[in-house]
C-alpha cells in the first residue's frame, strides 16, 4: 500500500470475504486471520480465528464487510509509533470506513496510540460496546501514563460502551474516576493488574457512580490508599484475586454477590484476615454459587459453612487450601490436587495461572482414566503459556502420561501433533523440551497419524537437526526423523530432499567427527546413516543430492574415523551406497578406488554377514557395467566378484537380511546379466527374501509379473558350475516358494 496521499499502481483490491465476524490482525507476522460464521463465539474473539491469509509489508486490502463484530491487534512489541507500517495499521484500524465493529482489543508494547489526541475521535465511528486495551507488562508496570486521556476515549463511547477492560496500567485515582463516570451503561470492568495512585491526597472511594455494573475485576491490582470497592450493591461478580489482606467488612454491602474470586498465588500469600468475620458475611449472601479462596489460610468457620447443607455451591475454589477430605464439601465442583477430577477441573479453571498450573502438572500421575478431558486441558494450558518452557516441560511430560495409553482417539493424536510440533519449532535451544515433544512424538509418527502434519513436523525437525545446539536434542530429533520415514512415498522422500534434509544430515555426521569420544557420538552417526539409508531408497533425486553434497566423500571418512563400529554403522552407510548405484547416472561417481577399497575391507571383516547384502548390491552394480566401465580401478572387477562369491558360500538363506525393496524391478537387470557371477547376488536375494517374508515378496512377484523370468532360468542347462548353489537351483526355490504360497 502507499504511504497516505500518494497512489501505487499495485493497490491492494478490496477484500470482501463471505460471512466475516472476527478479524484478528498480528503485526509481527503480517496477517489476518478470519473467522467463519458457523463458529461464531462473540464472547472469545481470538477462537474464531480459523483460517488465515497473509500479505506483503504495505499491501492492507481494503476491507468490505459490514457484518464484523470484533477485531483483535496484537503483538505490536516490535514496532513503535513511528513506523510507518504501524501508522498505516492505525489508520486501517481506527479510521477505516469500509468495515465496522462493536468490539476491539489492542494489545501493544508502547501507549503511543493511547497518547494521540485523535484516538477517541477515530474509534467513537465504530460504536464500540467491548473495548480491551492491553499493554505490555515492561510499560504498564513502571511508569504512570499521564497523557492517556481515558477521560475522552468514555466520553466519545458514553452511549454505547458495555465493557471495558485495561490490563497493566497505572493511573491517578482522578484520571480512573473522570473517566469512568461518564459509562453510565458500563455493565463490565475488567481493570487487572492496575495501580491506582492518589499521589499523597486522602483518597475517598475510586469509582464513580456505576449503576449498571455487574461485573468487576480488580485481580492483582493495588492502591495507595483508601477503598477500592465500588458502592454499589447490585454487582453480582467480584473478583480480587491476589489482594493482600481481605477483610470481611470490606464486602459486608454487596450482598447481591454471585460469584466472588479471593484466591492467592500461593500458600505463602497471604491470610484472609480476621477469617471469621469474613466467613460470616459470606454466610450472608444467599444468592453465592461461586466462591474460590485456592491457597488461602482458612478457619475452622470455613470448613462449617462449606459442610453446611443449607448452602449448596456450584462452584468452589480450594486448590491449595484444605487438607480434609474434599468428598465432605457441600458443592457441585471443587478444585484440588486429590483425585484426576480436580486436578483437570483446577487446569481447566486456572489454566492462565502460572504458578498453579506448574504445580497442577507435577501433581498429575499414574494411573489416568479421563483422556479425552485431560488432553484438552493440557492443550489449552500450553497454547495459554506458549512461551513459558517451564510449564511446556510439565505440559508435554503430561501429554506424555495420556497419550501412551490406546484409548485416544485419532483427532486427539492429530491435535497433539500440531502441539507438539509448535513447542518444539518455539523452543528449539531447550533440549529437555524438544526431548520430551520427540519422546511424545515416536509412537504417533505413522501415516495414519501424522500425514496431515507431515510437512511442519519434518521441518521442525530437520531445523533442530541443522542448530545442533546440544547432543541431547540432536539425538531426539535424529530418532524422531528416522521414526518418520519408514513409510514414507517417493513424494514426501522428495520434499524433504529439497528441505536439506539430505544436505543437513551429512553435514551432522561430518561435524560429529569433532565431538569428544566420551559424549559418544557415535549412535547419533549410526541413526543419521539409517536416515540416509532410507531416504534415498527407490528416490533418484535424493540419489543425486547425496553425491551433489558430498556423501561418498563423508561415507569415506566414515570408514576411516569410525572403525570400531563398523558392522553397525557400515550397514546403514553401504545401504546408502547401495540405493545410489542403483541410479545408472551416479555409478561413475561411486566408481573409484577409495570406494572400491573399502568395499573389499567391509566384505572381508563382515564376520555376522549384518552388511554383506548391502555391499553385494554396489559390487553387482558396479561390475554390471563390464571390464571397460571399471577400468584400472584396484582391486581389479574379477577379484572383487570371486570374493563376493566366496562370501556367500557362508550365507544363509533362511535369516532375514538387513535389505527391502518395494520393487523387484531393480534386481531384475542384475536377474538377466550374461555373466552368472554378477546375476549371483541378485539371485541369491530374492530367494532367501521369497523365503524369510513370503507373504509379501510373492506377491509382489505376482504383482509385476517376473516368475516367467525365474523359471526360465531353472530350466537353463548352460551355467557356471563353480558356484554353490547355481542360478538354476537357486531360481527353482524362488519358485518352488511362490508356488507354495500361492497352493499351485
Amino acid at each position: 500500500m502507499a504511504r497516505p496521499g500518494e497512489k501505487h499502481e499495485n493497490e491492494a483490491p478490496y477484500w470482501n470475504p463471505p460471512n466475516l465476524y472476527a478479524l484478528c490482525l498480528k503485526a509481527t507476522v503480517f496477517t489476518f486471520k478470519f473467522a467463519f460464521k458457523d463458529c461464531l463465539n462473540l464472547k472469545n474473539p481470538k477462537q474464531l480465528l480459523k483460517r488465515e491469509l497473509s500479505f506483503p509489508h504495505f499491501s492492507f486490502p481494503k476491507l468490505v464487510c459490514n457484518d464484523l463484530v470484533a477485531l483483535v491487534v496484537s503483538d505490536f512489541k516490535h514496532l513503535s509509533y513511528s513506523d510507518d507500517l504501524t501508522e498505516i495499521l492505525l489508520r486501517f484500524i481506527l479510521g477505516s470506513s469500509w468495515c465496522c465493529y462493536s468490539q476491539l482489543h489492542l494489545s501493544m508494547h508502547s501507549q503511543a496510540w493511547l497518547d494521540d489526541p485523535a484516538f477517541a475521535k477515530r474509534i467513537v465511528q465504530h460504536h464500540l460496546t467491548e473495548l480491551t486495551i492491553e499493554l505490555d507488562t515492561l510499560v504498564g508496570g513502571n511508569a504512570v501514563l499521564p497523557r492517556f486521556s481515558l477521560d475522552a476515549v468514555c466520553k466519545s463511547l458514553r452511549n454505547t460502551l458495555v465493557s471495558l477492560t485495561l490490563k497493566n496500567f497505572t493511573l491517578r485515582r482522578k484520571d480512573l474516576r473522570s473517566g469512568l463516570k461518564h459509562l453510565k451503561k458500563l455493565e463490565c470492568l475488567c481493570i487487572p493488574n492496575i495501580s491506582i495512585h492518589e499521589g499523597g491526597r486522602k483518597c475517598k472511594h475510586v469509582w464513580p457512580v456505576l449503576p449498571s455494573l455487574e461485573v468487576l475485576d480488580l485481580s492483582g491490582a493495588s492502591v495507595t490508599c483508601g477503598n477500592i470497592l465500588p458502592v454499589e450493591k447490585h454487582v453480582k461478580i467480584l473478583r480480587l484475586y491476589n489482594h493482600i489482606g481481605i477483610e470481611g467488612s470490606l464486602l459486608g454491602f454487596l450482598e447481591n454477590l454471585t460469584v466472588l474470586d479471593i484466591s492467592a498465588t500461593n500458600r505463602y500469600f497471604g491470610s484472609l484476615g480476621r477469617g471469621s468475620e469474613l466467613m460470616t458475611v459470606l454466610s450472608k449472601m444467599p444468592s453465592l454459587i461461586s466462591l474460590d479462596v485456592s491457597f488461602r489460610t482458612l478457619s475452622v468457620a470455613a470448613v462449617q459453612l462449606f459442610n453446611s447443607p443449607h448452602h449448596r455451591m456450584q462452584f468452589l475454589g480450594l486448590f491449595g487450601s484444605l487438607s480434609f477430605n474434599r468428598e465432605d464439601i457441600n458443592a457441585n465442583e471443587v478444585t484440588g490436587d486429590q483425585t484426576e477430577s480436580q486436578i483437570l477441573l483446577s487446569l481447566e479453571v486456572y489454566k492462565e495461572r502460572a504458578q498453579y498450573v506448574l504445580e497442577l502438572l507435577f501433581t498429575l500421575a499414574s494411573p489416568v482414566e479421563e483422556f479425552e478431558r485431560g488432553l484438552k486441558a493440557i492443550f489449552e494450558v500450553c497454547r495459554v503459556h506458549e512461551t513459558d518452557a517451564s510449564i511446556l516441560l510439565a505440559g508435554t511430560a503430561a501429554i506424555h502420561l495420556y497419550m501412551k495409553h490406546s484409548g485416544i482417539n485419532a483427532e486427539l493424536k492429530r491435535k497433539a501433533i500440531w502441539i507438539l510440533v509448535d513447542i518444539m519449532s518455539r523452543h528449539i535451544k531447550h533440549p529437555d523440551l524438544v526431548q520430551n515433544c520427540c519422546v511424545c512424538l515416536y509412537p504417533y509418527q505413522t501415516m495414519e497419524d501424522s500425514g496431515f502434519v507431515f510437512t511442519k513436523l519434518a521441518t521442525a525437525l530437520v531445523h533442530i537437526i541443522a542448530s545442533f545446539h546440544s547432543l541431547r536434542t540432536l539425538k531426539s530429533a535424529l530418532v524422531g526423523l528416522c521414526k518418520m520415514i519408514w513409510w514414507l512415498p517417493r513424494s514426501k522422500k522428495t520434499w524433504l530432499g529439497q528441505a536439506k534434509a539430505v544436505e543437513v544430515i551429512l553435514d551432522v555426521i561430518m561435524r560429529l567427527k569433532s565431538v569428544d569420544p566420551q559424549d559418544n557420538p557415535l549412535p547419533m552417526v549410526e541413526i543419521g546413516w539409517n536416515i540416509l539409508w532410507n531416504i534415498t531408497d527407490g528416490c533418484p533425486e535424493n540419489c543425486m543430492l547425496f553425491c551433489a553434497c558430498g556423501g561418498i566423500e563423508v561415507m569415506l571418512a566414515c570408514c576411516q574415523t569410525h572403525q570400531e563400529v563398523l558392522e553397525s554403522s557400515m550397514s546403514s552407510i553401504f545401504g546408502a551406497l547401495a540405493n545410489v548405484v542403483e541410479v545408472e547416472e551416479l555409478q561413475s561417481k561411486v566408481m573409484s578406488q577409495k570406494v572400491i577399497t573399502s568395499l573389499r575391507h567391509a566384505l572381508i571383516t563382515d564376520v555376522h554377514h549384518r552388511m554383506g547384502y548391502s555391499i553385494g548390491s554396489v559390487i553387482a552394480n558396479l561390475a554390471y557395467n563390464g571390464d571397460q566401465f571399471w577400468g584400472g580401478v584396484q582391486p581389479s572387477r574379477q577379484s572383487m566378484l570371486d570374493l563376493l562369491v566366496t562370501e556367500m558360500q557362508e550365507w544363509s538363506m533362511d535369516e532375514e537380511i538387513a535389505i527391502e525393496y518395494q520393487s523387484l524391478i531393480p534386481l531384475m537387470k542384475l536377474v538377466q546379466a550374461s555373466e552368472d557371477k554378477v546375476a549371483c547376488w541378485a539371485m541369491r536375494t530374492v530367494a532367501s527374501l521369497s523365503m524369510t517374508q513370503k507373504e509379501f515378496y510373492c506377491n509382489l512377484m505376482r504383482k509385476e509379473g517376473v516368475i516367467p523370468v525365474f523359471k526360465e532360468i531353472a530350466a537353463r542347462s548352460d551355467y557356471d558350475v563353480s558356484l554353490s548353489p547355481s542360478l538354476p537351483q537357486l531360481a527353482k526355490i524362488i519358485v518352488e516358494n511362490y508356488e507354495s504360497f500361492f497352493g499351485l
